[in-house]
């Protein structure tokens, strides 16, 4: 393992068996910042939520519920992004459509193709992958969507962050999530067998060298036509040398981001079609706001931490993230890309 690997991997079995009772508040002000409702929090076992989302990868899956139609799972997608590609595979336009980087409010109208049957039978349930499910918090969610006929599935590589999920699974009263301990670079899971992959601001933690991956395995992992939803940290512009080499900032899901320009690249390489990325414009600076004694959050000096995803940083390099905007250099980017059904 790669000190990178270590370092990460050290960092959020921390925060797995940290308490994160004290930071319940800031832990859920969180969630509600990057697009999850009360709700949604209200479903999922206690101690399944971290703070340590970027977005709501869910928001844009267009899981499959028992009994749900084609036209409220299209309404749904609608809300969220208005006028944008829906998210259900028979809804997509021509393979050729271009990568769509948008900057709410703007939108862009596609016109659905007319030869598609937009209310063709839908099956009971599908298989979602939450790639780094941490304590299972959007797989517990993403369970409930595809309906006890589906399945939903976490992989994480920390022993920790799995004990935790399975402990927090036992609290529920769900029968169709499981969870795998694999690096999300190769994941000990059939080919073929996922209709959809989520994943919440994990993908930035990979070092650059091995993002591709990270894509290849998707990509094997999907069945045709099935489609990738991912909540993610991406930059704005290339990264300062001295942001690159900050090791807090980097468990913390801001030193790893790679730029939008990349990401289309390793989409489009393996072969994905109907790329659409969101800049979903949060406030990430939400990450250094304090909520206890001790400080935690990200930026903060604190020795644990649940936010950002879980950033832990040093006393003496306080000042200098205190004095950087994270908004000037990356953003919570929201991503969309389909399987063609013929690959």
């Amino acid at each position: 393992m790669s000190d990178l690997y270590a370092k990460v991997n050290d960092h959020y079995s921390s925060l797995a068996r940290e308490d994160t009772a004290a930071n319940e508040e800031h832990i859920r002000k969180v969630a509600l910042s990057f697009g999850y409702n009360p709700a949604d929090l209200s479903s999922i076992p206690d101690g399944a939520n971290l703070g340590v989302s970027c977005g709501n990868p869910l928001a844009i899956a267009g899981l499959k519920e028992v009994f749900l139609s084609a036209s409220v799972s299209s309404a749904a997608f609608s809300s969220r992004f208005p006028k944008l590609l829906p998210s259900p595979p028979y809804l997509r336009p021509h393979p050729s459509t271009p990568l769509l980087v948008l900057q709410p409010p703007q939108s862009i109208a596609y016109k659905r193709p007319q030869h598609e049957n937009t209310k063709a039978n839908i099956p009971q349930g599908e298989t979602v992958i939450d790639l780094g499910s941490g304590g299972g918090f959007d797989v517990f969610q993403a369970a409930r969507k595809v309906g006890p006929t589906g399945k939903s599935i976490g992989v994480d590589i920390s022993d920790d962050m799995l004990d935790l999920a399975n402990k927090n699974l036992s609290k529920s009263d769900l029968k169709n999530v499981s969870f795998v301990k694999a690096p999300i670079t190769a994941i000990t899971l059939p080919s073929g067998d996922a209709d959809c992959i989520i994943s919440n601001c994990v993908i930035n933690l990979v070092p650059g060298a091995d993002k591709a991956l990270v894509f290849s395995e998707i990509w094997r992992l999907l069945r045709p036509g099935g489609r990738v939803a991912v909540s993610d940290i991406l930059a704005r512009k290339e990264l300062s040398p001295e942001l690159k080499g900050h090791l807090g900032l980097y468990v913390g899901c801001i030193s790893g981001a790679s730029l939008v320009g990349e990401y289309e690249a390793w989409l489009r390489g393996v072969g994905f079609q109907d790329v659409l990325i969101v800049d979903k414009k949060s406030d990430l600076n939400i990450y250094k706001e304090r909520t206890d004694a001790e400080e935690k959050g990200c930026g903060a000096p604190a020795v644990g931490s649940s936010s950002c995803c879980g950033t832990k940083i040093p006393i003496t390099e306080k000042d200098d993230v205190a004095n950087i905007d994270f908004n000037e250099w990356v953003g919570s980017f929201e991503v969309y890309a389909v399987k063609p059904a013929d690959a």
